[in-house]
């Protein structure tokens, strides 16, 4: 008796080779949006790069509608995270407003995001201590506690989004010492 799987192995193949363009873009996604936060930080932002970061999260985004197999793919968590955290850190310091979170953005992927995001606010208000901006720096501590206390309502459990929400607690600390600091001089 013979056994012929030579349709199923192209089948395989054929999503072998789509998983891994998958995940070259998800790295490329993951490394963009590491880049948009480090200019946004020197204030060296270039408007195509958020529009081509938008246009690769968004094509990501559409593949996973297709082949939801995919979402299991870790690399692809992390870049979309990371997207997430540049694209709220961006139009906060832009804009003066939170990102929302897009439709098709996993929850879990906006949670962890925003937990992040605080981090880049506290490194944020270490240039804006440099020249004294106190009052930028109050503003930016009392987002962040805006954040922890909406945070507090989940209850996470002992997962990944529990050690990123109680890292909000560090970044709030850090912040508020600084503005301690600011008012001793």
């Amino acid at each position: 008796m013979r056994v012929d799987l030579s349709s199923i192995r192209k089948e395989f193949v054929v999503f072998e080779e789509k998983r891994e363009q998958f995940i070259k873009k998800a790295r490329e996604l993951n490394t963009s949006s590491k880049k948009l936060i480090y200019a946004v930080h020197r204030g060296e932002v270039k408007k195509n790069a958020v529009d081509d970061l938008v246009k690769l999260a968004s094509e990501l985004i559409e593949v996973l509608d297709k082949r939801p197999k995919f979402r299991q793919i870790g690399a692809l968590s992390a870049a979309l995270e990371e997207y997430a955290e540049a694209m709220l850190f961006y139009h906060y310091v832009m804009d003066k407003n939170i990102w929302k979170k897009p439709r098709k953005l996993f929850s879990e992927i906006y949670l962890g995001a925003l937990s992040d995001f605080t981090g880049e606010l506290g490194r944020r208000c270490v240039f804006l201590a440099i020249d004294k901006k106190k009052e930028d720096i109050q503003k930016i501590r009392d987002l962040i506690d805006t954040i922890l206390a909406q945070m507090m309502e989940f209850d996470f459990r002992n997962g990944e989004l529990r050690k990123k929400s109680d890292a909000i607690k560090w970044n709030l600390k850090k912040i508020e010492s600084i503005l301690y600091d600011l008012s001793l001089k």
